[in-house]
Protein backbone atom coordinates (compact mmCIF):
# COMPACT_ATOMS: atom_id res chain seq x y z
CA UNK A 1 0.00 0.00 0.00
CA UNK A 2 1.99 2.78 -1.25
CA UNK A 3 0.95 6.96 -1.28
CA UNK A 4 2.93 8.74 -4.24
CA UNK A 5 3.72 12.05 -3.69
CA UNK A 6 5.94 14.24 -6.01
CA UNK A 7 6.75 16.55 -9.18
CA UNK A 8 4.03 17.97 -11.09
CA UNK A 9 4.73 16.76 -14.14
CA UNK A 10 6.70 13.92 -12.98
CA UNK A 11 5.24 10.83 -14.14
CA UNK A 12 3.26 9.75 -10.92
CA UNK A 13 0.10 9.19 -13.43
CA UNK A 14 2.44 7.88 -15.73
CA UNK A 15 4.09 5.10 -13.02
CA UNK A 16 -0.16 4.32 -12.17
CA UNK A 17 -0.74 3.22 -15.78
CA UNK A 18 2.54 1.58 -16.31
CA UNK A 19 1.73 -0.40 -13.47
CA UNK A 20 -2.16 -1.55 -14.57
CA UNK A 21 -0.55 -2.29 -17.73
CA UNK A 22 1.46 -4.70 -16.08
CA UNK A 23 -1.14 -6.17 -14.00
CA UNK A 24 -3.34 -7.09 -16.92
CA UNK A 25 -0.59 -8.46 -19.05
CA UNK A 26 1.02 -10.53 -16.80
CA UNK A 27 -2.83 -11.64 -15.84
CA UNK A 28 -3.39 -12.20 -19.81
CA UNK A 29 -0.38 -14.59 -19.97
CA UNK A 30 1.64 -11.95 -21.95
CA UNK A 31 4.77 -10.01 -21.88
CA UNK A 32 4.97 -6.97 -19.72
CA UNK A 33 7.16 -4.20 -20.40
CA UNK A 34 10.13 -4.74 -17.97
CA UNK A 35 13.16 -6.66 -17.94
CA UNK A 36 11.83 -8.45 -15.26
CA UNK A 37 8.42 -8.52 -12.73
CA UNK A 38 6.81 -10.57 -10.36
CA UNK A 39 3.53 -10.25 -10.45
CA UNK A 40 0.77 -11.99 -8.16
CA UNK A 41 -2.78 -12.47 -9.33
CA UNK A 42 -5.44 -10.43 -7.94
CA UNK A 43 -9.24 -10.96 -8.82
CA UNK A 44 -9.94 -7.04 -9.38
CA UNK A 45 -8.23 -4.26 -10.71
CA UNK A 46 -10.08 -0.48 -9.39
CA UNK A 47 -8.29 2.07 -12.12
CA UNK A 48 -9.26 5.38 -11.34
CA UNK A 49 -7.82 8.27 -13.00
CA UNK A 50 -8.78 12.18 -12.39
CA UNK A 51 -11.83 13.27 -13.54
CA UNK A 52 -12.07 16.15 -15.77
CA UNK A 53 -15.28 17.19 -15.11
CA UNK A 54 -16.70 18.37 -12.15
CA UNK A 55 -20.62 17.58 -12.15
CA UNK A 56 -22.64 17.13 -8.86
CA UNK A 57 -22.48 13.44 -9.10
CA UNK A 58 -19.01 12.70 -9.64
CA UNK A 59 -18.01 12.01 -5.75
CA UNK A 60 -20.86 9.66 -5.21
CA UNK A 61 -20.24 7.73 -8.94
CA UNK A 62 -16.39 7.32 -7.87
CA UNK A 63 -17.14 6.17 -4.34
CA UNK A 64 -19.12 3.80 -6.14
CA UNK A 65 -16.44 2.19 -8.20
CA UNK A 66 -13.72 2.33 -5.93
CA UNK A 67 -15.58 0.82 -2.51
CA UNK A 68 -17.47 -2.08 -3.74
CA UNK A 69 -14.09 -4.34 -5.12
CA UNK A 70 -12.67 -3.52 -1.44
CA UNK A 71 -15.58 -5.07 0.25
CA UNK A 72 -16.26 -7.68 -2.00
CA UNK A 73 -14.33 -11.19 -1.78
CA UNK A 74 -11.36 -11.52 -3.64
CA UNK A 75 -8.26 -9.33 -3.63
CA UNK A 76 -7.70 -5.99 -5.06
CA UNK A 77 -5.65 -3.97 -7.16
CA UNK A 78 -6.29 -0.08 -6.43
CA UNK A 79 -4.63 2.39 -8.46
CA UNK A 80 -6.18 5.98 -7.79
CA UNK A 81 -5.14 8.73 -8.99
CA UNK A 82 -5.73 12.31 -7.46
CA UNK A 83 -8.63 11.15 -5.51
CA UNK A 84 -8.81 14.77 -4.31
CA UNK A 85 -9.58 16.55 -7.67
CA UNK A 86 -13.66 15.93 -6.74
CA UNK A 87 -14.14 17.29 -3.60
CA UNK A 88 -12.76 20.33 -1.60
CA UNK A 89 -10.00 19.54 -0.04
CA UNK A 90 -9.87 18.94 3.58
CA UNK A 91 -13.44 16.61 2.67
CA UNK A 92 -11.06 14.94 0.18
CA UNK A 93 -8.02 14.38 2.69
CA UNK A 94 -10.35 12.48 5.15
CA UNK A 95 -11.74 10.71 2.41
CA UNK A 96 -8.97 9.52 0.91
CA UNK A 97 -7.38 8.66 4.16
CA UNK A 98 -10.86 6.85 4.85
CA UNK A 99 -9.94 4.48 1.54
CA UNK A 100 -6.78 3.97 2.42
CA UNK A 101 -7.81 2.53 5.71
CA UNK A 102 -10.11 0.25 3.85
CA UNK A 103 -7.79 -0.75 0.94
CA UNK A 104 -5.39 -1.91 4.27
CA UNK A 105 -8.21 -3.36 6.25
CA UNK A 106 -9.53 -5.53 3.15
CA UNK A 107 -5.75 -6.77 2.42
CA UNK A 108 -5.78 -5.20 -0.94
CA UNK A 109 -3.06 -3.73 -3.18
CA UNK A 110 -3.08 -0.46 -3.77
CA UNK A 111 -1.37 2.56 -5.23
CA UNK A 112 -2.54 6.29 -4.23
CA UNK A 113 -1.48 9.07 -6.17
CA UNK A 114 -2.01 12.71 -4.46
CA UNK A 115 -0.73 16.06 -3.21
CA UNK A 116 -2.59 15.47 0.06
CA UNK A 117 0.16 13.27 1.84
CA UNK A 118 0.89 15.64 4.67
CA UNK A 119 -3.01 15.71 5.26
CA UNK A 120 -3.08 11.40 5.39
CA UNK A 121 -0.79 11.37 8.82
CA UNK A 122 -0.72 9.13 10.48
CA UNK A 123 -1.41 6.16 8.01
CA UNK A 124 -1.94 2.52 8.49
CA UNK A 125 1.62 0.81 9.54
CA UNK A 126 1.14 -1.24 6.50
CA UNK A 127 0.84 1.51 4.15
CA UNK A 128 4.11 3.39 2.72
CA UNK A 129 4.58 7.13 1.52
CA UNK A 130 6.64 7.51 -1.44
CA UNK A 131 7.86 10.65 -3.47
CA UNK A 132 9.22 11.03 -7.11
CA UNK A 133 11.86 14.63 -7.37
CA UNK A 134 12.12 16.94 -9.80
CA UNK A 135 15.76 18.13 -9.88
CA UNK A 136 15.69 21.02 -11.61
CA UNK A 137 15.24 21.95 -15.57
CA UNK A 138 17.36 21.35 -17.95
CA UNK A 139 19.66 23.68 -20.51
CA UNK A 140 16.42 23.24 -22.60
CA UNK A 141 14.01 24.13 -19.85
CA UNK A 142 12.67 20.45 -19.86
CA UNK A 143 11.56 19.08 -16.33
CA UNK A 144 14.79 17.02 -15.19
CA UNK A 145 12.94 13.95 -12.94
CA UNK A 146 14.39 11.11 -11.13
CA UNK A 147 11.97 8.80 -11.68
CA UNK A 148 12.95 6.24 -9.54
CA UNK A 149 10.69 6.76 -6.23
CA UNK A 150 12.30 7.42 -3.36
CA UNK A 151 10.77 5.01 -0.66
CA UNK A 152 9.16 6.36 2.85
CA UNK A 153 9.83 10.31 1.35
CA UNK A 154 7.14 12.51 0.82
CA UNK A 155 7.91 14.38 -2.44
CA UNK A 156 7.90 18.13 -3.17
CA UNK A 157 5.43 19.01 -6.08
CA UNK A 158 8.20 21.99 -7.32
CA UNK A 159 5.70 24.45 -8.60
CA UNK A 160 9.00 26.89 -9.40
CA UNK A 161 10.50 24.76 -12.05
CA UNK A 162 6.96 24.46 -13.86
CA UNK A 163 6.54 29.07 -13.49
CA UNK A 164 10.54 29.28 -14.49
CA UNK A 165 9.77 27.10 -17.62
CA UNK A 166 6.73 29.71 -18.65
CA UNK A 167 8.60 32.82 -17.48
CA UNK A 168 11.36 31.63 -20.01
CA UNK A 169 8.72 31.02 -22.55
CA UNK A 170 6.51 33.59 -22.58
CA UNK A 171 7.23 35.62 -25.65
CA UNK A 172 4.53 38.29 -24.85
CA UNK A 173 5.19 40.81 -22.82
CA UNK A 174 1.69 41.16 -20.63
CA UNK A 175 1.20 37.41 -20.75
CA UNK A 176 5.29 36.91 -18.97
CA UNK A 177 4.22 39.39 -16.20
CA UNK A 178 1.65 36.94 -15.28
CA UNK A 179 3.37 34.46 -15.01
CA UNK A 180 6.17 36.66 -13.22
CA UNK A 181 3.31 37.42 -11.03
CA UNK A 182 2.54 33.77 -9.95
CA UNK A 183 6.20 33.65 -10.07
CA UNK A 184 6.19 35.65 -7.12
CA UNK A 185 3.34 33.90 -5.56
CA UNK A 186 5.39 30.45 -5.72
CA UNK A 187 8.62 32.41 -4.36
CA UNK A 188 10.16 35.22 -6.96
CA UNK A 189 13.84 33.47 -5.63
CA UNK A 190 13.15 29.83 -6.28
CA UNK A 191 12.37 30.86 -9.80
CA UNK A 192 15.23 32.99 -10.34
CA UNK A 193 17.18 30.24 -9.24
CA UNK A 194 15.78 27.81 -11.41
CA UNK A 195 16.51 29.52 -14.62
CA UNK A 196 20.12 30.78 -13.31
CA UNK A 197 20.33 26.94 -12.98
CA UNK A 198 19.22 26.66 -16.10
CA UNK A 199 21.44 29.04 -18.27
CA UNK A 200 24.49 28.43 -16.12
CA UNK A 201 24.29 24.90 -17.45
CA UNK A 202 23.78 25.68 -20.68
CA UNK A 203 26.75 27.90 -20.83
Amino acid sequence: MTVLTGANSGGKTTLLETLCQVQLLAQMGLPVPADAAEVGIVDVIVFHRRHASFNAGVLESTLQTVVPPLTDDGRTLMLVDEFEAITEPGSAADMLHGLVTLTVDEDALGVFVTHLADDLEPLPDEARTDGIFAEGLDPDLDLSVDYQPRFGTVGRSTPEFIVSRLVANADDRKERAGFETLAAAVGQEAVQRTLADAKWSQD
